[in-house]
């Protein structure tokens, strides 16, 4: 079984172009559901049946319920993870059924994610700016590229030296499964990587923001900025992280009627549809919106 597994690992790095974080998550979720079907007495895939299947996902209800993190969230991306993985080895003639075929996709409640008010996310660049640690100015820039790009966490990590083309206003950044693309930057963005730039550590290390210690940021690190940064700045959601400033720059463009097409493209969805569900759009800008209807004759 484990050489299916890796065989399935490498087409999604090297056939889908997966990220390496994405292999990693498939990684961990197989390793715990051979762990399952090894605990059954069965060492071939050939083996596995759909109850097999309903039987793994029951233990990981179970498990949510003495507290050992198998949220629905995560049950449902490990579902899924199966689901990617039987289907591969049903099209490779691997296996002849496919054990996933009539397990149904596990529903999620649809919630909206937390985000920054204007406000908010000027308060807490003026709490950044007021901090006397020496480190104050690459942290207003990567909150500030965060805020002015809606760059996810592992594009922002993964962003080197030359990938920011200032004089022309633009970064160069990886989306999912290697799609580049090149963001606009305004002149606040522009300012702060500037600035960051003149204190930059001189290291071999390319990526362009850097720990410390001179070497490539951990997604961890991040989370920490983010977290630490709100609090001091006394902003309190019922979940903060490095998405919280993404999913800010898209409500800022919505408050802005920036079309919903060009929300997409910048944000880098591949369906206009999941920019409508991630978009947070309030009361108050739907009432405004109705209003600007002319019905009269």
């Amino acid at each position: 079984m484990k050489n299916i597994i890796e065989r399935f690992l490498t087409y999604l790095g090297q056939e889908l172009g997966y990220s390496l974080n994405t292999v990693k998550a498939y990684r961990h979720d197989l390793k715990k559901f051979k762990e399952f079907i090894l605990s059954q007495n069965k060492n071939s895939i050939n083996q596995v049946k759909e109850q097999d299947i309903r039987n793994f996902l029951l233990d990981l209800v179970e498990a949510n319920s003495k507290h050992r993190g198998n949220s629905k969230v995560s049950r449902a991306r490990k579902q899924a993870t199966l689901r990617s993985f039987f289907n591969f080895l049903t099209e490779r003639k691997i296996i002849n059924h496919n054990p996933m075929l009539n397990v149904k996709n596990l529903k999620l409640d649809s919630r909206e994610a937390d985000f920054l008010t204007e406000k908010e996310y000027k308060q807490v660049l003026k709490i950044i700016r007021e901090q006397k640690r020496p480190l104050w100015i690459r942290d207003f820039a990567i909150f500030t590229t965060f805020l002015g790009t809606g760059i996810r966490l592992s594009e922002l990590i993964n962003l080197k030296l030359h990938n920011a083309n200032l004089e022309k206003g633009s970064i160069k950044i990886f989306r999912k499964r290697g799609k580049e693309q090149y963001l606009p930057l305004n002149k606040d963005v522009i300012k702060a990587i500037k600035d960051y730039l003149k204190v930059r550590p001189n290291v071999k290390e390319k990526a362009l923001f850097l720990s410390k210690r001179g070497k490539k940021f951990h997604p961890s690190t991040v989370w920490y900025l983010v977290k630490k940064y709100l609090a001091l700045a006394g902003i309190q959601k019922d979940k903060t992280s490095p998405h919280t400033l993404r999913h800010s720059f898209g409500v800022a463009l919505v408050s802005k009627s920036i079309p919903l097409v060009s929300i997409q493209k910048l944000m880098g969805h591949k369906r206009l549809e999941t920019t409508a569900r991630y978009l947070h759009i309030s009361d108050e800008n739907l009432r405004y919106a109705v209003s600007k209807l002319s019905l009269s004759i």
